[in-house]
């Protein structure tokens, strides 16, 4: 049929004329509108003519027109009631005087929600919650991704830690709370969210320098008379090697000694110190403790952090003494190398600090997520307006406040050190490990005896590249010491 003929005969169907007698015997004549189709109406008539051919089409598939139609049940196959086949015509008239029929188109809105094909939301993945962490501690992401409004940026930050709440009705009315305080201290949209978290971030840079400082001082000052300088007569050994490998033991002994009995006083300095790392109690009951490290986590990301800061701080050492070596002569490139060393470890320190903290905000352990779910956010709100200058004053009283807390925390400190499975691993792999590079590193200079410069070379590189096998193995033991105490205290 073509489009003509086609638009002819609806249109003709449109207007039918009814002729009938009526009780007198006269004759009566009707119009009535069977489609309801005027002229404005008939650039759709096509759409008709396709899904009428469509019919045609799927009737002659299925065999005979004068055949039964066959319906196929899930459960059983057989031939249900015959169903009269309609002239095309028919089919045209009984497609409703109020629209044109319609074939299923999928993405239409109008279809039954009950038919609807919907993804699959069994929840995110482990690897993609930790993608959202990621995400939410980038402040060029935020600037791209955060919504305007107030209530959707908290929501938006916060979406990372939706798998700890029972469901989104708890989740949303955590939202909303969080996004009420933030609005009373007058956060209320997407501008000031981005200055705050700007700030929380800035903070806690400050926060972790202080920190990777006072570590780095713990494991290097009190040593400096065994790691750095010549040991007194009264330690001195018959042989060259046997007085550098008592040299590096007494200085790993010091060293881990030094900064076990400290831990319980950088505990209390810095508990809650950070902005994005919250202390337990200022945290909801099933927001604590996230994603805590395994045993291979905790190994690897420790030898990551210190390992690699200490690979650092030893290339920049090597660096040096190779080049005043044949500048300045053996026994000036020994001294610069002495009094470089404990700067370059702080640093190192504090280089394992930020590293430490940036594989945290990693794996969701802290960041912006868990400042914005602080129980006490209102409080730390109002702090973060102070200026950086009054924080840095701040930081500085929390230094003198660390000298007053290893005084007090002392004995604590020795008990710890005794007790404490990682502390007593990180005291002991330190004693043997730093051995083993002096003495290694005596021997080599012994064997250039004859070439002073070329032996203090050599034995600076050996020593070091030995240093960082021995960090490593330090690394290993404390991960693993500190994670068998965690699990047989919980």
């Amino acid at each position: 049929m073509s489009n003509d003929s086609f638009k002819d005969a609806v249109q003709s169907l449109s207007e039918l004329t009814l002729t009938a007698r009526d009780e007198n015997g006269v004759e009566q004549t009707t119009q009535v509108h069977v489609l309801g189709v005027d002229d404005a109406q008939l650039d759709e008539v096509d759409q008709i003519e396709e899904q009428v051919e469509q019919v045609v089409d799927e009737i002659v598939r299925n065999g005979d027109t004068n055949s039964p139609a066959r319906t196929h049940s899930p459960d059983r196959d057989q031939v249900e009631e015959p169903v009269e086949q309609q002239p095309v015509d028919e089919i045209v008239r009984n497609s409703g005087t109020h629209s044109p029929v319609r074939t299923h188109t999928p993405d239409r809105a109008s279809r039954d929600p009950s038919q609807i094909e919907r993804p699959a939301s069994p929840g995110l993945t482990h690897a993609e919650v930790l993608q959202q962490h990621r995400e939410v501690n980038d402040i060029a992401h935020l600037k791209r991704a955060l919504p305007d409004d107030l209530r959707g940026g908290v929501h938006y930050i916060l979406r990372p830690l939706r798998s700890h709440f029972a469901n989104d009705t708890v989740f949303n009315a955590f939202v909303d709370n969080q996004r009420d305080i933030l609005q009373e201290e007058g956060i209320t949209g997407k501008a000031e969210l981005l200055q705050l978290a700007r700030t929380v971030m800035c903070r806690d840079n400050l926060m972790r320098l202080g920190n990777g400082t006072v570590g780095g001082a713990h494991f290097n000052l009190p040593d400096l008379p065994f790691t750095y300088g010549p040991l007194s007569l009264e330690l001195t050994t018959a042989t060259p090697a046997g007085t550098r490998a008592l040299q590096g033991a007494l200085g790993g002994l010091v060293a881990g000694a030094s900064d076990a009995i400290s831990t319980p006083a950088k505990e209390a300095t810095f508990k809650d110190a950070y902005y994005k790392r919250p202390a337990a109690e200022h945290l909801p009951e099933n927001l604590r403790n996230l994603n805590a490290q395994g045993l291979g986590d905790a190994i690897k990301e420790t030898n990551i952090s210190w390992v690699g800061a200490f690979g650092a701080s030893y290339a920049t050492r090597m660096a040096v003494s190779a080049a005043t070596t044949y500048t300045v002569g053996v026994d000036a490139a020994a001294n610069i190398e002495a009094a470089i060393a404990p700067v370059t470890n702080i640093a190192a320190g504090i280089g394992a600090t930020f590293i430490q903290h940036k594989l945290d905000e990693r794996q969701g352990r802290t960041g912006l997520p868990l400042f914005f779910a602080r129980q006490n956010l209102r409080e730390c709100v109002r702090a973060s307006k102070q200026s950086t200058l009054a924080y840095a004053g701040e930081a500085a009283m929390g230094t003198v406040n660390h000298v007053k807390n290893v005084v007090t925390k002392f004995p604590e400190g020795v008990v710890r050190a005794t007790t404490d499975a990682g502390l007593i691993a990180s005291s002991v792999s330190l004693t043997a490990g730093l051995s083993v590079p002096f003495t290694v590193s005596g021997a080599v200079a012994q064997a250039f005896a004859d070439k002073p410069k070329v032996g203090h070379m050599v034995s600076s590189i050996t020593k070091y590249v030995a240093l960082e096998g021995a960090w490593a193995g330090w690394s290993t033991a404390y991960a693993a010491g500190a994670h068998w105490q965690a699990n047989r205290g919980a």
